[in-house]
């Protein structure tokens, strides 16, 4: 097996705290970001680390969060591998199903 190191990729992994195993209950000061307001702050950690336009990917939740992400600014978005990005209330089968 051949492994190679691109300078130009380094994974960077965003995580909100509530979402931490561990985490301290949510406090009704703090209110929960909506999915906008996460999408908006990745530009904001893009900005801090100086990159421009990125590949992404994200699983459930992050790849919903990446979807209106690069919806927004499709200029700072280069591509997108999504895993099970569907973000809606479950159908009566799935429902049941899950019980």
């Amino acid at each position: 097996t051949e492994y190679y190191y691109l300078p130009s990729f380094s994974p960077l992994e965003l995580q909100q705290e509530f979402l931490q195993l561990g985490a301290a209950a949510i406090c009704n000061d703090n209110p929960i970001p909506s999915a906008e307001d996460l999408a908006d702050q990745i530009v904001e950690v893009l900005n801090y680390f100086g990159l421009g336009a990125v590949m992404c990917m994200g699983v459930t939740a992050g790849a919903y969060i990446l979807t209106l992400f690069a919806m927004k600014y499709r200029e700072r978005v280069v591509g997108l591998i999504l895993v099970s990005p569907v973000c809606k209330a479950p159908s009566w089968t799935e429902w049941f199903y899950n019980k």
